[in-house]
């Protein structure tokens, strides 16, 4: 027992029932050769990080057996044999799917790990990163609302290793007093704290109560997400001891807004160097993800060099407003040179295309980097782009807009980086009135290489978005250029469709072939048999347009 403790610390079965598996046959030839290196780490005991795992042999188990005596109807002295047919039915799956060597557990190893005098043996398989390691909760039968996954929680050791550990265990770790005076001021100050999964989200209005949060999160310690806003206009040094609070909590994903950070009169000789603080969070080593959102000219008021690596870096985003770019430029390229593994890039100030140019100048330092989001003053359309071993694969406009609006903003914001010609593929959530469908139809001939299309709109726009995409690439194949559009989805706007009175539906798909102006088209029609009567309805210029095209009608 620990000192003060009332709590047994030592390894027991987790206080859980277990859970059901989804596609076993695929779960275990995707994941067997990991569940078995776990099941003989049980069995046979092994040392890790300062942490012994003894062998089963010798666990008390006494914690958690009620949960699987529930649940398998095992006894205390039958656990050791469960063990032992697990791992013979996971080598027998092994064994009749062929899983290649490099990522089964050789027998040799298995000899190694049965000998539990020496625990420095180790499976040699990778670990789990990327889409493998995100599809593995999807196999589980999940039925915990709050994700708390067999009711173990994360913890990071001084060193830096990751434990998960009981309830119980959780709480005597960190101190249950220093947890609950963080808990306390976070809901004083309206915020929300989600203690099992270490995330904090809190809004601060006085420098007063910051300081108080600051000498709480310091002590809590195991944040593991922080999103915090500050409600005055912050001076310099009062952004340092954001920043100071965040490396002292070693709290990897922070979002920070500065929303009311316009400059107050009292620190203008700080002016130029006010969000340093800020911007070298960005080379903080133990922060993964980033997020600095409003802060206004944000790059104006950089000074930074940018001297250290952000090793650790994953994801990074700058929403921040309206600047120059001639200002913008050198500080942000010194920025993504200390960013070697970033994978995640959102920029938001003005500029999208000279934003796109110099993340692409810079590529060569973010070898990992594999998605950014470009978006401009007001971000009413913001570019999606997928990259792969340094190039861009794939660039899609996707308007968030729910509401009808008028494109002018789109026109300035977005017209230097649409001439570019880069797009693949672009969704809007509207379709522009006819007098300023023109905008649509320079964005389509600017781009002949967007090979998928979709457009999100009320069925009385239907027609309308058919006809301009149609009629915009015939136009263009007869003047002999070549489009990459091969397929049109024209579907429904629900959200729009809540604000009329109808609720008529029309959703098309086009698909055409190349160097060809003939069209298929396949249409599905729901009409709104008790909306209002129309002199003149929408539906019918559909029907007399394209009656030939429909496939389902369903007049409710």
């Amino acid at each position: 027992m620990s000192d003060g403790s009332k709590i047994l610390h030592e390894i027991h079965l987790a206080k859980h029932e277990g859970y059901d598996i989804d596609k076993p046959t695929e779960f275990f030839q995707r994941y067997g050769p990991y569940l078995l290196t776990m099941m003989l780490m049980v069995k046979s005991g092994i040392a890790a990080a300062g942490i012994i795992v003894p062998p089963l042999a010798n666990f008390r188990l006494a914690e958690g057996i009620e949960a699987v005596q529930k649940t398998l109807g095992a006894s205390k002295h039958s656990i050791s044999s469960l063990a032992d047919e697990t791992i013979t039915y996971i080598e027998d799956q092994n064994s009749k799917t062929d899983i290649e060597e490099d990522t089964a557990v050789s027998s040799i190893e298995h000899e190694k790990l049965e000998d539990s005098s020496s625990n420095k043996n180790k499976p040699y398989i990778s670990s789990l990163e990327g889409v493998d390691l995100r599809q593995l909760d999807s196999y589980p039968k999940i039925k915990d609302e709050s994700r708390v996954l067999a009711n173990i929680y994360r913890t990071v050791t001084t060193e830096g290793h990751v434990k998960w550990v009981c309830i119980d265990h959780y709480r005597e770790n960190y101190r249950e007093s220093m947890i609950k005076q963080l808990r306390d001021i976070v809901a004083a100050n309206n915020g929300v704290f989600i203690e099992e999964t270490g995330e904090v989200d809190i809004h601060i209005e006085t420098n007063t109560l910051a300081r108080q949060f600051y000498d709480a999160l310091g002590k809590a310690r195991g944040i593991q997400r922080l999103d915090i806003g500050l409600g005055w206009d912050m001076t310099l040094d009062d952004l340092r001891k954001l920043a100071v609070a965040i490396t002292n909590a070693t709290i990897p994903n922070v979002i920070t807004y500065g929303a009311f950070f316009d400059g107050p009169a009292l620190d203008l000789a700080n002016a130029g160097r006010r969000f340093d603080p800020i911007a070298q969070l960005i080379c903080k080593g133990h922060i993964k993800s980033l997020r600095i959102i409003n802060y206004n000219k944000f790059f104006r008021r950089v000074s930074s060099s940018f001297t250290s690596i952000a090793s650790q870096l994953r994801v990074l985003e700058l929403v921040v407003g309206p600047e120059d770019h001639d200002v913008v430029r050198p500080t942000l390229s010194r920025a993504l040179e200390r960013c070697p593994s970033l994978i995640d890039l959102t920029l938001h100030y003005r500029d999208a295309c000279s934003a796109y140019e110099v993340v692409m100048d810079k590529i060569g330092f973010m070898k990992q980097l594999r998605t950014l989001n470009l978006g401009g003053e007001k971000e009413p359309f913001p570019i999606w782009v997928t990259i792969s071993q340094g190039k861009a694969v794939d660039i899609t406009c996707l308007d968030r807009l729910v509401n009808s609006m008028l494109p002018s903003t789109l026109w300035s914001d977005g017209r230097k980086f649409f001439s570019k010609g880069l797009l693949a593929r672009m969704k809007l959530a509207f379709m522009p009135p006819p007098e300023q469908e023109y905008v649509l139809a320079y964005i389509l001939k600017w781009n002949p290489l967007i090979a998928d299309n979709q457009i999100a709109c009320l069925a009385k726009n239907s027609a309308a978005a058919i006809l301009l995409v149609t009629a915009t690439r015939e136009l263009e194949l007869k003047q002999g250029k070549t489009w990459a559009l091969r397929k049109l989805e024209v579907i429904d706007n629900e959200q729009l469709r809540a604000k009329v009175e109808y609720d008529d539906i029309i959703t098309s798909t086009v698909e055409v072939q190349e160097h060809s102006t003939t069209t298929n088209i396949s249409t599905s029609v729901t009409m709104d048999a008790g909306g209002p009567q129309r002199k003149s309805s929408f539906m019918d210029n559909f029907f007399l347009q394209f009656r030939w095209s429909i496939e389902m009608l369903d007049t409710d």
